[in-house]
C-alpha cells in the first residue's frame, strides 16, 4: 500500500534492524494489529522557518540546532516555530484518530478511485476498531502519545513514541507516528515537533531515535537526512533509519 506524504501509511508492525554495529534482530513490541506503520512520513517537508521551539517545557532559543546535529553542518543557526510536547489528552486523542481516518480515507480515495463516500466507509471498516484499540492499550505497552502545541497554545499535530530494545545498554525508541494537522503543514511544524521530541528524548537519556521512511516518500527522506538519521537498514519498499541523540 502506498503512502501519503501527510499521513503515513498502514502497514504492520516494524521489525527492529540491527545496529549498524552488531548483528542482534531484537523483537519491537507492537499491538499486533492493523496498525500505521511507525514514522513513515514527516508530514512537513519545509525546514527552515521562523521562530523558536521549546521542548517539553523547556525554551531554546533561536541558536538552537538539534535538527541539524550529525548532517555536517553542526555551526548552522536554524529557526524553528515554537513548540511545546504534551501528554496527549482524550479530547486531542479523538481529533489524532479522526485525522488518521480522514487521511487513510483520502488515500485510498486517490489511489483506488473510489468515490469519498465508498473511501470514508471503507477506512473506518478498515482503521476506526484497530486505532482505537492501539490507543486504548498505549499506556500498558509503555507506549507515549504527545500533542504538539505552538507558541499560541493551539495544537499543530501529534506524535506517538514506543519503546525499542536497548543496544548494549544504550536506551533507544521508536517514532511510530508524527502527523501535522491539515491546516498547518507547510509550515516548518513537522521540523520542529521531530526537534523537539529528539531534545526531550535526550534530555530523558535516550541515546537513539529510530524510525522508518518509504523509499518513495523523498522529501521525508531529504529532511530525515538533514536532521543527521542514517539508514541502518534497507526494508521491503522501506527504510530504517536512526539518529544519535546523545
Amino acid at each position: 500500500m502506498q503512502t501519503d506524504m501527510f499521513t503515513g501509511a498502514i502497514l504492520t508492525p516494524p521489525t527492529a534492524a540491527p545496529h549498524p554495529s552488531s548483528s542482534p534482530s531484537p523483537d519491537v513490541p507492537s499491538s499486533g494489529l492493523h496498525t500505521r506503520q511507525p514514522a513513515t512520513e514527516l508530514c512537513d517537508p519545509s525546514f527552515d522557518v521562523g521562530g523558536q521551539v521549546t521542548i517539553a517545557g523547556y525554551l531554546h532559543a533561536s541558536s538552537h540546532y538539534a535538527s541539524v546535529r550529525g548532517s555536517g553542518v553542526d555551526e548552522k543557526v536554524i529557526d524553528m516555530p515554537w513548540i511545546d510536547l504534551v501528554p496527549l489528552t482524550d479530547d486531542e486523542r479523538e481529533l489524532f484518530i479522526a485525522e488518521d481516518l480522514a487521511d487513510y480515507a483520502a488515500q485510498i480515495e486517490r489511489d483506488e478511485a473510489l468515490s469519498r463516500q465508498d473511501a470514508i466507509a471503507r477506512a473506518h471498516d478498515e482503521l476506526s476498531v484497530s486505532v482505537r484499540d492501539g490507543h486504548a492499550t498505549a499506556a500498558e505497552r509503555g507506549h507515549r502519545r504527545f500533542t504538539a502545541l505552538d507558541g499560541s497554545g493551539v495544537s499543530v499535530g501529534w506524535l506517538w513514541v514506543t519503546p525499542f530494545p536497548d543496544h548494549k545498554g544504550q536506551s533507544r525508541a521508536f517514532l511510530y507516528q508524527i502527523t501535522v494537522r491539515p491546516a498547518m503543514r507547510a509550515r516548518g511544524f513537522g521540523s520542529a515537533m521531530l526537534t523537539a521530541l529528539e531534545g526531550m528524548l535526550a534530555a530523558e537519556g535516550t541515546a537513539e531515535l529510530w524510525l522508518n521512511v518509504n523509499d518513495a516518500n523523498v522529501p521525508a527522506r531529504r529532511l530525515y537526512r538533514r536532521a543527521g538519521y542514517e539508514v541502518a537498514e534497507v526494508l521491503d519498499g522501506k527504510r530504517q533509519m536512526f539518529k544519535t541523540l546523545t
